[in-house]
This record gives C-alpha cells, sequence and structure tokens, in this order.
C-alpha cells in the first residue's frame, strides 16, 4: 500500500497537506511551528500514517482517510526554504497546487481564529510566500492559525518564541479544532470548510 509505489488520490479535492515549521530542537513549541503541530496533532488523532524519513528535503508520512490516499509533508529546510521541497513532492506525487493545503502560523489573527483561503497573497508570510513562488501561482489553498501579535516584541523575536503557560489550554484546543477543519475539508472541501470554521473562535470550554 505504502512505499515507493505509493499514489496519491489524483481528483479535485485535497491530496496533500503541508505544514509549514522550523526543524529542529531550537524552534520545538514555537509560535512560527504551528503548522509542524497541527500536522502532527492531524497525525496523531486522524488514524495510521506510514512515514517515509526526509524524501525530498521533508519528512513525509503516507495516509489513507476516507479510502483516499494522501500524503502530509513536513519541509526540513526551514521555513523561508520551503517551497522548493514542496514543489518537489508536488511532481513527485503529481499533486496539482489547487490540491495541496497548507496550514501555518498567522500574526494577524488572535490565537483561537483558524482561517481558510482557497487563494492569495503570502501576506508576508516567508514560508507561503517561499510555496507560492516554487509552484508559480497563488491558487493554493491555506489554512492559517491565529498566534496573535504582541507589539512590545519584535517581529522575529515573537514568532520564534515559545508559546505562554497561560495559553496552553487555549493552544491545544486549536490544535485540537484544526484536526477537525482539515478533516472537514477532506470530507466536503475547503470551501464548506472555511464556510464554518472561518467565522468561529475557538476557546477551552467547547471547540464545537
Amino acid at each position: 500500500m505504502f512505499g515507493g509505489r505509493y499514489k496519491v488520490a489524483n481528483d479535485d479535492r485535497v491530496s496533500m497537506i503541508v505544514g509549514l515549521g522550523n526543524p529542529g530542537p531550537k524552534y520545538e513549541d514555537t509560535r512560527h511551528n504551528a503548522g509542524f503541530m497541527a500536522v502532527d496533532r492531524l497525525r496523531r488523532t486522524a488514524g495510521q500514517t506510514v512515514r517515509e524519513r526526509h524524501r525530498y528535503s521533508s519528512e513525509i508520512f503516507h495516509w489513507r482517510y476516507g479510502g483516499r490516499s494522501m500524503v502530509i509533508l513536513k519541509p526540513m529546510t526551514f521555513m523561508n526554504l520551503s517551497g522548493p521541497a514542496v514543489a518537489k513532492a508536488a511532481r513527485v506525487y503529481k499533486v496539482r497546487p489547487e490540491n495541496i493545503l497548507v496550514v501555518y502560523d498567522c500574526l494577524d489573527l488572535p490565537l483561537g481564529r483558524l482561517r481558510f483561503r482557497l487563494a492569495g497573497s503570502s501576506g508576508g508570510h516567508k514560508g507561503m510566500e517561499s510555496v507560492t513562488a516554487s509552484l508559480g501561482t497563488r491558487s493554493i489553498p491555506r489554512l492559517r492559525i491565529g498566534i496573535d501579535r504582541r507589539t512590545e516584541d519584535s517581529t522575529a523575536d515573537y514568532v520564534l518564541s515559545k508559546w505562554r503557560q497561560e495559553e496552553r489550554g487555549l493552544l491545544e484546543a486549536v490544535l485540537d479544532q484544526v484536526s477537525e477543519a482539515v478533516l472537514a475539508a477532506l470530507r466536503q472541501g475547503v470551501e464548506a470548510a472555511m464556510n464554518k470554521y472561518n467565522s468561529k473562535m475557538v476557546n477551552t470550554e467547547s471547540s464545537d
């Protein structure tokens, strides 16, 4: 089922999910790694995945969901150089840009808010900017995870800072809702998931 002959679903739905972040212990548990954290939570909660370590400058996980074969990708090239790894995997697995869902952090959304988009600019996010440049299109579905923006910190220091203890409960609820939202996008399409989740605010009482 998996391995060298593995083929992803070739239809009009999402078949590759990409989490953006920075590799290595130094960057674990930082705000800029929300994309990595989200796809790791998805793998733990959504069923069996089979790992292929460090192929195409990425960690790749083969996954079956709803009878379809898909790929979960974590580029290991550092955030600002994510694009070539995503483009390489897309070529190998023959996945069109419109069938890739990129998950990453967003300074312009509060913690607790998720935002799907079907296309658009990077909004200044260097990882997403690299992905759109390497794939040659802005028509790439994405799911942004709010990480807040604290004005007292420089942007670089803030996004590379660790999550605060008082944020942990809400962060856990957010990661659970990201998994729920991605699964909804796979079942019903990104546009339907957008209509459901873009207007919701996650809280620690309930992710419904």
